[in-house]
C-alpha cells in the first residue's frame, strides 16, 4: 500500500525535492547530530559514537570524525549501515 504525504502537513517535514546534493548532505548531518545529542541529553548515549565537547562533534570510538552539525563522514557511516 502506498501512502502519500502532503509536504507541510506533518510537523518537522523536511522537503528534499529540488534540494542540492550538498544541502541534502548537510541536512542528514544535522539530523544525525540532533538525534544523537537528544539521546545523550536523555541519558541514553550511543556506544557507536563519542561526543567531542571541545569541537562540538561526534567521533567513532577509534577517534575518527563521524559527524557534526554540518558535515558527516558519509563513507564510514554508509559502510557501518547508519545511512543508506
Amino acid at each position: 500500500m502506498l501512502v502519500r504525504c502532503t509536504p507541510g502537513l506533518v510537523p518537522y517535514t523536511l522537503p528534499m525535492w529540488g534540494s542540492s546534493d550538498s544541502e541534502m548532505r548537510r541536512r542528514r548531518a544535522e539530523i544525525l547530530y540532533e538525534l544523537e545529542t537528544g539521546f545523550r541529553e536523555e541519558g541514553l548515549p550511543s556506544e557507536e559514537f563519542v561526543y567531542d565537547e571541545e569541537h562540538d562533534l561526534y567521533r567513532f570510538p577509534d577517534g575518527e570524525f563521524a559527524f557534526s552539525r554540518k558535515y558527516a563522514n558519509e563513507r564510514r557511516l554508509r559502510e557501518l549501515g547508519f545511512i543508506g
